[in-house]
């Protein structure tokens, strides 16, 4: 059996929306909530399913943080990987969003480091509400190809420009957010991954709060003030995963 895939982030408004068409009863269907301990049980769950639709829904539904709401009905699947992450394992007869709804309505603080090369832009984030921020630039020299002598001195400067950046970034997180830490839900990194590892390296208050950083990179091309306005919309992204019969 062939099966068609069709993956789209989606906004808050974007997912509620989706839900207001899909709701309700209907032959076959059916809604699980997985947490994300839960989702290696999925196939069990799906026990009295359509055998190969359900292998195709395990597949699509083991690499997310979040867990998965997976709408389920004879011909396809939704799959839906929460900003957040799923709490509770529930099954239910329909296509039943109100779990999903009552997460994506939840007020979270959550803590922002936003880094690339040259730039980086800190805040802390009430709900959509931005209580604390702070963006600066620094100068961080570009690669250098031409090799020898010269090279290595470039390489030797650029190194040090990247950990200056890195420990004003470090010292501003720092500032902005200690005054919230204890109350943080999660602390959100984007940019550049290999940078934000070498970051998360040089940085030991982010390490302290290592267990509250979340696996997913927001995905921000210029860390600045305005990203960090417009930041909300990209936490809030669900992933949509359509699976359906060809």
């Amino acid at each position: 059996m062939q099966f068609t895939t069709d993956v789209q982030a989606m906004t808050k408004v974007g997912m509620e929306r989706l839900l207001d068409q899909m709701e309700g009863p209907g032959p076959g269907r059916v809604t699980l909530y997985l947490p994300p301990a839960s989702l290696p049980a999925i196939r069990t769950l799906l026990a009295g399913t359509d055998p190969e639709l359900a292998d195709e829904v395990v597949r699509k539904a083991d690499d997310t943080w979040s867990g998965a709401a997976v709408f389920l009905s004879a011909s396809e699947a939704y799959i839906v990987a929460p900003p957040f992450p799923i709490r509770a394992e529930n099954r239910s007869d329909g296509w039943n969003g109100a779990p999903l709804r009552a997460l994506l309505a939840r007020r979270y603080l959550l803590g922002v480091v936003l880094l690339r090369l040259g730039a980086y832009a800190v805040g802390v984030l009430d709900g959509d509400e931005l209580v604390a921020s702070k963006a600066d630039t620094r100068y961080v020299k570009g690669k250098h190809h031409a090799g020898g002598w010269s090279q290595q001195r470039f390489a030797r400067i650029r190194e040090k420009q990247m950990r200056e950046l890195f420990d004003e970034a470090c010292e501003v997180a720092r500032s902005r957010m200690a005054p919230y830490e204890r109350r943080l839900d999660y602390i959100f990194l984007g940019g550049e991954r290999l940078t934000l590892l070498a970051f998360r390296k040089r940085c030991p208050y982010l390490e302290k709060l290592a267990g509250k950083i979340a696996p997913r990179i927001l995905d921000v091309e210029r860390p600045n003030r305005g990203a960090l306005e417009g930041i909300p919309r990209e936490v809030w992204k669900c992933r949509v995963t359509l699976v359906r019969r060809a």
